[in-house]
């Protein structure tokens, strides 16, 4: 990266003092030329104290120059609150590597964004670099990579022309389901999930960026290997309790970069990312309760 100007990176952050200063030590390592920070604001008086430490932590920055803030005084909940700070953080920026509290990047996530940003930039089909890894074991390809129709956001990037595509309406995703998978499972499974969706039982931006993108048929770098460490698994999670979001350990990407021949979505990595993740299959389901009741580890 000597001589060019970095990705600048994002920060979404809210009340997680301790997570934050893990991230920082990471993003450090990096040293991006600008950092963008999106802070949500407290619910209670004792959160108002949490959110502070965390502010007070991007206070103390002493290796980046250019620090853009964006804080609310009000909370805005996590879907209102990412949405309109990457809506401001685009206004101003071409592309963007993105990274919530909890997900601790690897030093290769950032050049793996860099190369793939760079590569795939005027390829209006590819919506953006995801830095993990659903599935809980390597697929064995010789790619670095694999394209999904599938986002995760433990730690990505895109550009703005992919955000710009982002929409809070869900009225149409009966139809876009339908248009978009063959089978009986997953389209009975996405058809209930944006059921609670419209109802407020599921209120999460990722789920509005999923259907955005499926609208145009548009597509995620999935890395061959998870390139981010998520932190925030457990109770106090908002969107990722229990097992079912747990990725696989991150390690280093080799380089250089191995890339598809093709720019499509990989059939079989899909059916698998269904088949484990999202309406799963019968033998996963019997793997989950399994684990989830009798503590088997199968």
């Amino acid at each position: 990266m000597t001589g060019k100007e970095k990705t600048p990176v994002v920060i979404l952050a809210f009340n997680r003092p301790d997570m934050v200063r893990r991230l920082l030590e990471r993003i450090k390592t990096w040293q991006p030329d600008s950092l963008w920070i999106v802070v949500d604001g407290p619910r209670t008086d004792d959160e108002s104290r949490l959110v502070d430490q965390v502010k007070g932590l991007f206070d103390e920055i002493e290796w980046c120059a250019d620090i853009h803030k964006n804080y609310s005084e009000e909370n805005m909940g996590c879907r209102a609150r990412v949405t309109s700070g990457l809506d401001w953080f685009f206004s101003e920026n071409e592309r963007g590597i993105i990274l919530e509290d909890d997900c601790i990047p690897l030093d290769s996530f950032f050049l793996f964004c860099e190369e793939l940003l760079e590569r795939y930039k005027n390829e209006a089909r590819v919506a953006s670099i995801e830095g993990t890894h659903r599935l809980d074991k390597n697929p064995d390809i010789e790619e670095s990579y694999l394209f999904s129709t599938y986002f995760t956001f433990h730690g990505w990037a895109t550009w703005r022309r992919a955000w710009e595509m982002y929409s809070n309406t869900v009225s149409d995703a009966e139809g876009v389901i339908e248009r978009k998978f063959r089978g009986w499972r997953p389209c009975l499974y996405w058809k209930r999930m944006y059921q609670l969706v419209k109802a407020g039982r599921r209120d999460s931006w990722g789920y509005r960026w999923m259907l955005s993108n499926w609208r145009t048929n548009s597509l995620a770098v999935c890395p061959r290997n998870s390139l981010v460490q998520n932190i925030g698994y457990g109770d106090e999670s908002t969107h990722t309790r229990g097992d079912s979001y747990k990725l696989m350990p991150a390690r280093e990407m080799r380089f250089p970069l191995s890339h598809p021949q093709q720019v499509e979505a990989n059939v079989e990595l899909d059916k698998r990312l269904e088949d484990s993740c999202y309406s799963r299959s019968v033998v996963q389901r019997f793997r989950w309760v399994g684990r989830r009741f009798f503590g088997l580890d199968i």
